[in-house]
């Protein structure tokens, strides 16, 4: 007998769609009693079996209609339904079941009453990121303990949606007041951020624990952490928003003496990782931004900077960049090699910046 013919290929899936507008978005859980609107839901009057199928296959998963409650991915993750959502387009809200993991897509907000042990997850677009800054308490300001006016209107509820968005814990502390744990320096700003946009400062305990308060307080408790405080972020008035850039690597004594930097400022760029010896020393400067790419900083190398200028404007503000993957500092993680005297006689004000506010509670995501 002949042998039987192979079975015909799969259907090659059709190209995947240009992005759209709104494809990117940033996701929030639906309020209390926000819930589900089951078949009936006008969000999904325009799907049929076409509509799901190309990001079904797409992540290996299925796409069908459930009687009570409409149309319907199976066996996504979560990721993979948010971007399925917004890639039918006009995204604008997704209920995750609790039971199989099966996501509704929708196309309308509608609050219901169906599937209320189901997460609901609200569309929407993304901000542009807004840098927020943060500075070191001065010498003699610590925490207030479980006095501090800027923690009273903080309950257990306060903080629980933020520590569940970022895997950690929000309780109680009966000697020094209300904390998250286990969450990266700018997630625990983040949350302060979101719970109340006045945050005011956060205090970081060298067990990765951190408290927050929305409302500034100068007291003598836990004198041993890193206090913060919320700022508005420097910016020289001779820079007009423009710094001078500086890529690659720096020399040893490669900018010693200098003082004509643009703006009056420098940042060295994503590709820069060392600062040599007296780099910098003698040169005449107000602001340098260090991205977190740099993990060694030579010794004496921002020596005596400013030392021709007034004793008035002196000061030298060092701001540090985030890493927005992991939304830490790694001179505040102890990756940063800084060289003996790194600093010596210079005038430093250090500032910690990030792209963190109420916006990237969600990390965006473009699909």
């Amino acid at each position: 007998m002949p042998p039987s013919p192979a079975p015909p290929p799969p259907p090659a899936l059709p190209p995947l769609p240009p992005l759209l507008p709104g494809l990117e978005l940033c996701w929030n859980l639906a309020e209390a009693g926000d819930h589900w609107c089951g078949a009936t839901h006008s969000g999904q009057a325009d799907y049929d079996e076409g509509s799901g199928a190309y990001y079904a296959a797409l992540y290996g998963a299925t796409w069908g209609y459930d009687q009570e409650d409409g149309w319907r991915y199976c066996g996504m993750a979560l990721d993979e339904c948010k971007a399925a959502c917004a890639g039918m387009g006009d995204c604008a809200e997704l209920v995750v079941s609790s039971s199989n993991g099966c996501c509704f897509p929708a196309t309308e907000r509608c609050e219901g009453q169906e599937r209320t042990g189901s997460p609901k997850y609200l569309a929407s677009e993304c901000p542009d990121p807004r840098k927020s800054c943060w500075r070191e308490a001065s010498n003699g300001d610590h925490w207030c303990g479980v006095t501090h006016p800027g923690q009273e209107d903080y309950d257990e509820g306060s903080g629980a949606y933020y520590a569940a968005l970022y895997g950690g814990t929000w309780g109680y502390d009966a000697s020094h007041g209300w904390r998250f744990c286990q969450l990266s320096i700018g997630e625990c700003m983040a949350a302060c951020l979101a719970m109340d946009e006045e945050c005011a400062e956060v205090n970081l305990a060298p067990n990765g624990c951190c408290f927050i308060a929305k409302e500034p307080c100068q007291g003598s408790k836990r004198t041993g952490d890193l206090k913060l405080k919320h700022a508005d972020c420097y910016t020289p008035p001779s820079s007009g928003g423009a710094c001078e850039v500086i890529a690659g690597n720096v020399g040893q004594q490669q900018f010693k003496g200098r003082s004509d930097f643009s703006g009056d400022c420098v940042r060295f760029s994503d590709d820069t990782s060392t600062v040599g010896q007296q780099a910098f020393e003698d040169a005449q400067l107000s602001l340098i931004t260090i991205p977190p790419t740099v993990t060694s900083l030579g010794d004496q190398a921002f020596k005596n900077i400013n030392k021709e200028l007034p004793d008035a404007d002196k000061r030298l503000v060092v701001s540090y960049e985030c890493a927005t993957d992991t939304l830490s500092w790694p001179i505040l993680t102890g990756d940063v090699d800084v060289g003996q005297d790194c600093y010596q006689d210079t005038t430093v004000t250090t500032e910690y910046t990030c792209p963190v506010g109420p916006e990237q509670l969600t990390r965006r995501r473009l699909i």
